[in-house]
This record gives C-alpha cells, structure tokens and sequence, in this order.
C-alpha cells in the first residue's frame, strides 16, 4: 500500500535481490499523495475489486527504466524507476511537495504546488540527446522521460507512453511562460498538449540531459538529485498484477 514513491523503493529493492526473488508478483493499492503509475495501471481503491485482482493473481511484465544522474551529493549514482523521471519544474514540484506537511491530500495537493512553484521557477537551459542525436538545445520547463502516462497527481503528461513497450516516451516542455503553463494545464490533465507547439514527444531507447545550470531531478516524485543524467530501458522487468 503507498504511492509512487513506496513502489519505486520496492522496485529498486527488488531489482538489486536475487533473481529468485525478482519473481515476485507485485500488486500496488494506491494510498499515496500522487499515485501516479496506479492510474496507468487503471487500479482503484474498492477493496472488492482488490480483492479478486489479488484471488486472480495474473500479471504482466512492466519494463523499469534507470537513471545515472548526480544524487544530492553531486555524487554519480545508478537508481530504477518505473513511472517517470522529470528534470526541471516537475522535480522542484515535488521537492517543494515532500518537504512540506502534506495536510491536503492527493491531487490537489500537487496542484497548490505547481502554482507556488511556478511562479518562482525560471526555465532552464539543457541540452537533450535522444538515441544519440541532439534532438533539443535551449531553455526548457521540464523533461520528462515516461514509462508511465501520469504525474503531478493525475497530470496525463505521457499519453504515449506504454508500459509494455520497449520505448522510453520523451516529453519536452520548451520555453513555456508562467501563462503559457496555467492556460494548458488543463489540457495535460487530459493528455490533450501534444499539439502544443512548444511541446515535443519521442518515443526513443536513451535519454542522455546536460546542463550548465542547477537542475534538479525525480524519479516516481521522489527528489533524488540533478542532471546530467542518463536514461535507459533496464534489462529487468517487473511482474505487476492489474
């Protein structure tokens, strides 16, 4: 039981076991302030329904991406993650989210947060490779690398992103204004901003972001660091009941 950030220990605990126990079968109940990869998963929170999912036991191979970023140390570290990663505003966000009381629960309290975040947030400029191309230089409000559809609690920021797909789905939010955020956020709520003309999607295998600014960075809404980062399917995969 938990949201994003329970599951990702759980993966990274997991993946890091021996190979006899990467083969148990996970099941997530969302509790948590986001529970983002849940809503990919279509999983709910009726307890009967639950129930017959855990009786039933049938599961699907979930590919887990890894990062190889710069933890809060400024120090290299490898760790998985099995929603979504976000290099700019969206890690701010959810910084800013868990150092704060979370008295309000749920999606709206990431939407407070993206509100107070954004109106301090200055976009930052990086540079992003993709299969080994240059695919983007300049500022950006966020990358997002996505193995899942959601983030932000209920954000569809990924709509192409696939679960069982062997493809990382790159989403580039450019040099939005703090208008040009407001007046679309709704449209990302619903996985309608893709034709936004300051919004790219790829669907690629490798991710490589550099910067010469501070750019922080999470994974499945846990602030885990800064760019430069990597980003690549894992060979692993994980046995998920939905």
């Amino acid at each position: 039981m938990g949201g994003d950030g329970t599951v990702n220990e759980i993966v990274n605990g997991m993946l890091s076991a021996s190979r006899r126990k990467r083969r148990t079968k996970l099941i997530v109940y969302p509790l948590g302030t986001g529970s983002d990869l849940s809503r990919t998963l279509n999983l709910q929170t009726d307890t009967v329904k639950f129930s017959s999912l855990i009786k039933r036991g049938k599961s699907k191979q979930i590919k887990v991406l890894k990062a190889e970023f710069l933890n809060k140390q400024l120090e290299k570290e490898k760790r998985y993650f099995i929603n979504i990663a976000d290099c700019g505003m969206g890690a701010e966000v959810a910084r800013n989210l868990n150092q704060s009381q979370k008295t309000i629960a749920g999606s709206l309290s990431y939407l407070i947060k993206i509100f107070q975040t954004l109106f301090k947030y200055q976009n930052k400029e990086m540079r992003v490779e993709a299969d080994n191309k240059l695919i983007y230089q300049g500022k950006l409000n966020s990358a997002i690398i996505a193995n899942g559809n959601y983030f932000g609690g209920g954000i569809k920021i990924a709509p192409e992103a696939d679960l069982l797909q062997n493809k990382i789905n790159l989403v580039l939010l450019k040099n939005f204004s703090k208008p040009g955020i407001i007046f679309n956020l709704l449209r990302g709520y619903y996985g309608r901003h893709l034709s936004h003309p300051l919004v790219e999607s790829h669907l690629v295998k490798k991710v490589k972001i550099t910067t010469v600014e501070k750019v922080e960075l999470e994974l499945d809404g846990e602030s885990t660091g800064y760019i430069d980062a990597e980003f690549m399917i894992s060979q692993s995969k994980i046995p998920i009941i939905f």
